[in-house]
């Protein structure tokens, strides 16, 4: 990172710190228990999740290969993320966000050192309650971990972390990782979500399908291939899916009630 994003990255720093000031850094990682994420329960894991904050909000760019639907989509505004925001659109679950991608970017060896310490606590937790651990680094950013902290990756690895993460990236390395991969499918003719199936990877696709109503079970890809489609709203662990299938998700937040296109971000279900 150049010392014009890092100045920038301090600026917004500073500018939470003074909306929102507090004497706690806060955790790394959000924690979804097995009672609030979708299909863990049954499946028997406990996922923590680090939500930065994602695009440019922080003054860093973590999210290289989105594009301007994929940014109107975005989930950083769902849930408590576009709650009561301010004149700046903040509120305290962006400045977090901000704080953590601020410590990750700024401060990295001390980012990797607390992660470590709070999956090793999450473990002990899941031991005691008989559960495996999952690990999304990217919930709300797509920062190639394997090669920015390979050490953190390995490590989680080697200690039997599941690892799992969507991504727009067009190479399909982060598999050879050890990290489960589900390409979002950003549009257009599909190079790359040819490449990551090849690779035995998945790919998401948006549907402008309604919430109750069934998505397609099959999708008619830009370069020719028919693909089966899975409903990806039943289960938020998509390592425990099959691999080289299309995860059909419904339109959500901002592109809900918009109607799809052939080969767009959003795709048409019919």
């Amino acid at each position: 990172m150049n010392s014009e994003t890092q100045d920038k990255v301090r600026a917004m720093l500073g500018m939470v710190d003074a909306l929102y000031p507090t004497k706690s850094a806060g955790d790394l990682l959000t924690i979804q228990n097995p009672k609030t994420l979708k299909g863990a329960e049954s499946a028997g894991y406990i996922v923590g999740i680090v939500h930065l904050a994602a695009a440019s909000l922080s003054g860093a760019n973590v999210c290289t290969w989105s594009v301007n639907d994929c940014v109107a989509g975005c989930l950083t505004y769902a849930g408590q993320g576009g709650i009561g925001l301010d004149a700046s659109g903040l509120n305290r679950a962006q400045a977090a966000r901000i704080r953590r991608t601020a410590r990750a970017m700024l401060w990295g060896d001390a980012f990797g050192y607390d992660l470590r310490q709070e999956v090793v606590r999450l473990q002990q937790r899941a031991n005691s309650m008989d559960l495996r651990v999952a690990i999304r680094l990217n919930g709300t950013s797509d920062i190639p971990w394997h090669r920015r902290d390979p050490d953190l990756v390995a490590w989680m690895r080697d200690n039997g972390i599941q690892q799992y993460e969507y991504t727009k990236r067009p190479v399909p390395d982060a598999r050879d990782h050890g990290i489960d991969t589900t390409y979002s499918y950003p549009g257009g003719k599909g190079i790359a979500a040819q490449r990551h199936l090849e690779a035995g990877n998945r790919v998401a696709v948006v549907f402008d399908t309604p919430k109750g109503h069934a998505l397609p079970t099959e999708w008619q890809a830009p370069w020719g291939d028919t693909l089966r489609v899975i409903d990806g709203d039943k289960s938020d662990l998509r390592f425990l899916e099959p691999d080289g299938v299309v995860v059909g998700i419904r339109a959500k937040g901002r592109l809900k009630g918009k109607t799809g296109t052939r080969d767009g971000f959003l795709v048409a279900a019919s």
